[in-house]
């Protein structure tokens, strides 16, 4: 399960870009809303001197380097364990 929750926003120039980042309650149980098919996570404190904060993220897909958002609309990406 992951520590962190980070929301990336889309800028004018196309690059999904970290603008908030938490911790994930871990005590909390996460909420399911079966109309959406989505979850709730449990947030825990805002980090505010979190690394990402700023920064685009990046994989290497098939060779290429490119955002890891790209093709997802939206949903949970684990980046990092």
């Amino acid at each position: 399960m992951p520590d962190r929750l980070l929301l990336g926003i889309e800028e004018a120039d196309g690059r999904m870009v970290v603008r908030d980042a938490w911790t994930i309650d871990r005590c909390a149980p996460w909420d399911y809303y079966p109309k959406r098919q989505r979850w709730g996570i449990p947030l825990g404190p805002r980090l505010h001197d979190h690394r990402r904060l700023g920064a685009a993220l990046y994989e290497t897909r098939n060779g290429h380097r490119i955002q890891v958002l790209a093709n997802y609309a939206s949903g949970i990406r684990v980046l990092e364990t």
